[in-house]
């Protein structure tokens, strides 16, 4: 039988090292807000969860381009690259 370790990577987030599904989980919430706003300016036909998922897979691609650096909040980045993720889907 072989055995695969798979490293864990872990990333900083506000002063904290994470993994990414905690930091999914974390901001989650935040995903919800950002869809919901979006959400009130689209047709009934529109379904909410779409819009979570499509900012879900934004929030995924914060978490892996953030540079802390940069002296931009986490949240603030992940708002920007959630939105986008969002419209974008909604493009296409």
């Amino acid at each position: 039988m072989i055995h695969q370790r798979v490293a864990s990577r872990t990333y900083a987030i506000a002063g904290r090292n994470l993994s990414r599904e905690e930091i999914v989980h974390k901001y989650l919430p935040l995903v919800k807000y950002v869809a919901g706003k979006i959400s009130v300016n689209l047709p009934s036909h529109v379904e909410i969860n779409d819009l979570i998922n499509e900012g879900i897979l934004g929030l995924i691609d914060a978490i892996g381009k953030y540079d802390d650096s940069r002296g931009v909040k986490f949240e603030t980045y992940a708002t920007t690259r959630i939105s986008g993720a969002i419209l974008d889907a909604l493009r296409a």
